[in-house]
């Protein structure tokens, strides 16, 4: 039942946006009873809403997470994360409905606490591949650079970088983060990101 109630729930977010679903919708969507729903997920509505997040954050950094398995250098493991971030976010209805109608919650969301909650999945999700190249430190620094990157393109695009161009992103990325050779030492990380 939980996983017909999350897709009802994702289905009537992204027809409505989160401020005007109700748990009657999301029943009505999943072809349960509102019982049921208040069964799967005992406190109703916004418990509903959280664990949506959440299936939203695991499956998003799954993908980042299987782009940056792929990549067989640095460079091309931060192109792919930026990239299939930007392109993952362009092909989600909810977040784009949410940009369209609601962006005080994307602005949330991508701020502040909602900030530390990426960077720290970018961290949980992304660094592990790239210790294949850097330090584990250096990683951690890696992965909330890219975040960064992402979110702040996102919010305020910009003919420089267009996040949806693999060839744009590549760019950027050679021309600010430099990625060692295999046989370079690791560089700290004030070197790895050039301002």
């Amino acid at each position: 039942a939980a996983g017909r109630i999350l897709a009802g729930a994702e289905e009537c977010v992204c027809r409505w946006g989160w401020g005007k679903t109700t748990i009657e919708d999301i029943a009505r969507e999943a072809g349960l009873s509102r019982a049921t729903i208040y069964r799967t997920f005992p406190g109703g509505r916004d418990v509903v809403f959280e664990a949506l997040r959440r299936h939203k954050v695991i499956e998003f950094f799954g993908e980042l997470e299987a782009a940056a398995a792929a990549a067989p250098d640095l460079e091309s493991l931060l192109t792919d994360v930026i990239h299939t971030a930007a392109l993952n976010l362009a092909a989600d209805e909810q977040f784009q409905y949410q940009l369209r109608h609601e962006a005080g919650e994307i602005l949330q969301a991508l701020t502040f606490r909602g900030l530390d909650r990426l960077i720290a999945s970018a961290r949980v999700f992304i660094a592990p591949h790239l210790t294949r190249f850097v330090s584990r430190r250096d990683a951690g620094h890696l992965a909330e650079w890219a975040t960064r990157v992402t979110r702040s393109y996102l919010l305020e695009p910009s003919p420089d970088l267009v996040l949806e161009d693999r060839e744009s992103v590549r760019r950027f990325v050679a021309a600010r983060a430099a990625c060692p050779e295999p046989s370079s030492p690791s560089p700290g990380p004030s070197d790895l990101i050039r301002h």
